[in-house]
């Protein structure tokens, strides 16, 4: 009896000494993965997908000179009403009363709103780990991958809403798996409602990646529930509460869709972008034949092996899922769910996640779980090393020798990958462009941008004027009839005689090799 105290207080001893270790570790590693993400702040939102960040920063810069608003944000792209609605402005309204509190710039209101939310998500992820995984310095792994991926640190500093709705969406399964565990704690059920609805609201593709977690591992805790001594009619109220907390968030993001699709379809660029429009359909979900090719899923994974996981590392995910069948049957719920929010987000939404590779956002929480679960077991197996047959430590060199062998490859890439975020200026063409626009122009011109091709209101944002982006041209010719402006600023990439006869007088500001520059005035039609 004597022996076994001793062995087990020798035990408490030890494991007390790696908390310990751990905690001081997250504590060191918080501050140091805000400081890599600091670097190069200040900077214009063009590193990369820098026309969807400059979106975000237009309706912020509105939402400072026009006037806070929900239900109407103003992101004047398309001419008048100058809202084209799509998620609800959550994250902007946070990023422009920051930037009112402080009097920063609005670029770096935004990257500082995104990281805060950021690490809003890591504690999310911390919390939802602690409580689903038994070995608590698991979570200590995954929040080191989630701090220190190449892929986080150069989308947490971005001008994007992905990290708010992602936050939202980790706290909404926590709250929700916590209340199953203890359904008399009703502040629980309702902070994961609320956390559920302003998910939804904040971008409702990136609830996908905890719908897995939410079903596989609530249906445990509710058939445990059901086979509780508690009256049946209790019972019933438990699961139906349940299921009211899956439907709410649901029914307010649906409904935020169906007020911005009538706003949108006030005008006519806005009705070719309503969420039952076919082109948005197709350009949000893709088709059966991107899916059936096999190149394509080799790019959203190359991304995810290359900057999520980063080649040294990608036998930490395979190792986890691996060890499944070994594990508490709990945990491997659990894992099991990480492996489908990584997945079926990307099957729903396949087109966006191949066009785009900052939609691993939403993925990303679900990934490093994998990733820090992953290096979780492979610390466990070498401070088991003594134990270990030799055929065991075998594979565990062949594992090791894997990991060390793709640690350079993996650091070049990701090297490559995090360049962009730590170089970019304020010298950049862009910005010089839209400098130049805001000097020469009165502060209500409209600029006109044709020949450009992409959606990118960059320009627009940078001159600070309002504007309309000849994306598809039938509609935004409409749109020029409809509005009559007198006078604008048209910026062609290529020539675009139709559009300049629509106004009597033309006059040719400047001509470069990639871009004319005219003002027309005297609205005629055309």
């Amino acid at each position: 009896m004597a022996t076994r105290s001793t062995r087990a207080a020798v035990l408490d001893e030890t494991s007390g000494r790696e908390r310990s270790f751990f905690l001081i570790l997250l504590m060191i590693a918080v501050p140091a993965s805000a400081a890599i993400r600091l670097v190069n702040i200040v900077s214009p939102l063009l590193e990369r997908h820098g026309f969807r960040q400059t979106q975000t920063a237009f309706t912020v810069w509105c939402d400072l000179t026009s006037g806070f608003t929900l239900f109407h944000p103003m992101t004047p792209v398309f001419g008048p009403p100058w809202q084209v609605p799509f998620e609800c402005p959550l994250f902007q309204i946070c990023a422009a009363a920051f930037a009112k509190l402080t009097g920063f710039e609005v670029d770096l209101a935004c990257r500082l709103t995104a990281l805060a939310f950021f690490y809003l998500s890591a504690l999310a992820l911390y919390s939802l780990v602690r409580g689903q995984i038994s070995d608590k310095r698991a979570a200590a792994f995954v929040i080191l991958a989630y701090l220190f991926s190449p892929f986080t640190i150069v989308w947490s500093r971005a001008s994007l809403i992905e990290y708010a709705a992602l936050f939202f969406a980790l706290a909404y399964v926590d709250l929700l798996l916590r209340w199953l565990q203890t359904p008399g704690k009703a502040i629980l059920l309702l902070g994961a409602i609320v956390a559920g609805a302003l998910g939804s609201l904040t971008k409702i593709t990136t609830m996908a990646t905890v719908v897995p977690a939410i079903f596989l591992c609530s249906l445990p805790l509710l058939a445990l529930t059901w086979r509780g001594r508690a009256s049946n009619r209790m019972k019933l109220y438990i699961i139906g509460l349940w299921l009211m907390a899956l439907a709410i968030p649901l029914f307010v993001g649906q409904a935020w869709v169906w007020h911005a699709d009538a706003i949108k379809s006030q005008f006519p660029m806005g009705r070719v972008l309503v969420s039952t429009a076919p082109l948005l359909t197709q350009w949000n979900y893709g088709t059966l034949a991107q899916r059936a090719h096999l190149a394509n899923w080799g790019v959203i994974f190359g991304r995810i092996s290359l900057y999520i996981f980063t080649l040294g590392f990608i036998a930490a995910p395979v190792l986890a899922v691996a060890r499944i069948p070994f594990i508490d049957r709990r945990e491997a719920i659990f894992v099991l769910s990480m492996v489908g929010g990584v997945l079926l987000p990307i099957c729903l939404f396949f087109n966006l996640y191949l066009i785009h590779d900052y939609y691993l956002s939403a993925v990303s929480a679900a990934a490093c779980t994998l990733l820090g679960l992953g290096l979780h077991q492979l610390w466990l197996m070498l401070s088991k090393w003594a134990q270990w047959r030799a055929t065991q430590r075998a594979w565990i060199l062949a594992l090791m020798i894997v990991f060390l062998g793709g640690q350079y490859p993996g650091a070049v890439r990701a090297a490559d990958y995090l360049r962009p975020s730590f170089t970019i200026r304020y010298d950049h063409p862009i910005c010089q462009m839209g400098d130049i626009l805001d000097r020469t122009t009165p502060a209500d011109e409209v600029v006109i941008l044709t020949g450009f091709g992409d959606w990118d209101p960059s320009i627009l944002y940078y001159a600070k004027r309002r504007g309309l982006l000849v994306w598809k041209r039938e509609p935004a010719l409409e749109t020029i009839r409809l509005s009559r402006f007198p006078s604008a600023t048209v910026l062609c990439a290529v020539p675009d005689p139709e559009l300049l006869d629509m106004w009597a007088h033309r006059q040719l500001i400047e001509q470069g090799s990639s871009m004319q520059v005219w003002h027309v005035w005297d609205y005629r039609g055309g």
